[in-house]
């Protein structure tokens, strides 16, 4: 999946400056990306906000494209380095 989507992603992200249509649609798959940590994420937390941004920042498809791409990472170094980000995370949450 990730060598079907990288060309198609990164060139809809650099046009998207262009482009209101492609920003619109950036800015619709950040908020859906964001909304999917927040439905697991529980706002009782006190670093609510810090974790959900280290999260979305983790996760985010940005990330991933720099450890494989910038990296050289492969799929099972880039799980492993995603989860262990994830973790170091989840271990903070009070």
């Amino acid at each position: 999946i990730w060598s079907n989507i990288l060309i198609p992603h990164t060139a809809g992200e650099i046009r998207r400056f262009k482009s209101t249509v492609l920003m619109d649609d950036y800015n619709r798959a950040r908020m859906l990306e964001l909304e999917s940590i927040k439905a697991i994420l529980p706002e009782s937390i006190d670093t609510y906000e810090e974790t959900l941004l280290a999260l979305d920042t983790a996760l985010s498809f940005s990330t991933i494209r720099r450890l494989r791409q910038d990296r050289g990472l492969s799929i099972d170094a880039t799980k492993s380095a995603v989860r262990f980000m994830v973790k170091a995370v989840i271990d903070q949450v009070d």
